[in-house]
Parts: structure tokens; C-alpha cells; sequence
């Protein structure tokens, strides 16, 4: 059972991730792109964004330990 909610979760987090739309709003020099897709309590940025799968767009600073110290979601 537990296997079957990890799959389901990380199949839910992949479509997600697919989904998402670049953000088209203007921003101030130096601001962090706001992250325009729904965020869930375990994701891994990084699943995504280290290497730009699903088109992701990649980041150069995955290595930082929380996203969203910097980036909010829009919604």
C-alpha cells in the first residue's frame, strides 16, 4: 500500500510539473521568479528543476537546501 501511494504521489508531482506555465509578469532586477505551479508539502524542487525535466526550466543553484526561502508560488 505504501508503494502504491509513493508512485501515485510522485505520478501527481510529475504531471505537475509538466503543467506548469511560465510566469509572464514583470519583475524588478535581482527578484526571484515566482514559482507559477501549485507547491505540496514534500516536493522536491529538484526532481524538476536540477536537470529541467518536464519542461522545467533547469536552475544553476539547486544545491541550496529551500526554494522557498526565496521563490513564493502565485497562487
Amino acid at each position: 500500500m505504501k508503494k502504491l501511494v509513493g508512485i501515485l504521489l510522485v505520478s501527481l508531482f510529475i504531471a505537475g510539473c509538466g503543467s506548469a506555465k511560465a510566469a509572464k509578469i514583470p519583475l524588478p532586477t535581482g527578484t526571484p521568479p515566482p514559482i507559477p505551479h501549485q507547491v505540496t508539502a514534500g516536493m522536491a524542487c529538484s526532481f524538476c528543476h536540477a536537470a529541467g525535466t518536464n519542461r522545467a526550466p533547469a536552475t544553476e543553484h539547486i544545491n541550496l537546501p529551500n526554494c522557498l526561502s526565496c521563490h513564493k508560488p502565485l497562487r
